[in-house]
């Protein structure tokens, strides 16, 4: 039988000793079922309707809790947040980012990042986080649907 992402995540928790609470895995449901990534207010807006009493700070701590497992990533440029569809969660981030419509895509240049550790290691830099954001149009939108 194989496990949802939510119980991978509570899994991943229990193992790390951390807690998936309720908040979290809220957000993290929120953002498994987007169509594209949300900001911390579209997430604060759809968890008000499931908790009424819900504040900013709750989602801000929800999300900085599942940066730091990885489960998700912030889409710099725009100040959003989407789920991590990679099986490995320890990866670096590549994004294909829609102007038009703004999908997002997960990609894996697994080629690109021996190639940019390399550079970091000649310039004597110690990368801590690399994501990628490629902006363009997606076929749907060249092709005018």
């Amino acid at each position: 039988m194989s496990l949802t992402k939510v119980q991978q995540a509570e899994q991943m928790c229990e193992q790390l000793g951390e807690r998936f609470t309720e908040p979290r895995r809220i957000v993290y449901s929120l953002l498994l079922q987007a169509n594209s990534a949300l900001t911390a207010y579209q997430l604060l807006e759809q968890l008000q309707k499931l908790k009424p009493g819900a504040k900013p700070p709750t989602v801000y701590r929800a999300l900085e809790f599942l940066l730091k497992l990885k489960l998700i990533h912030r889409i710099d440029s725009s100040n959003a947040y989407l789920a991590c569809n990679a099986e490995n969660h320890g990866h670096q981030a590549q994004f294909l980012i829609c102007n038009q419509c703004g999908q997002i895509k997960e990609v894996e240049l697994k080629q690109l990042e021996p190639e940019i550790l390399k550079v970091c290691a000649e310039q004597k830099f110690k990368p801590e986080q690399q994501i990628i954001e490629v902006r363009g149009l997606c076929f749907q939108c060249q092709q005018g649907t």
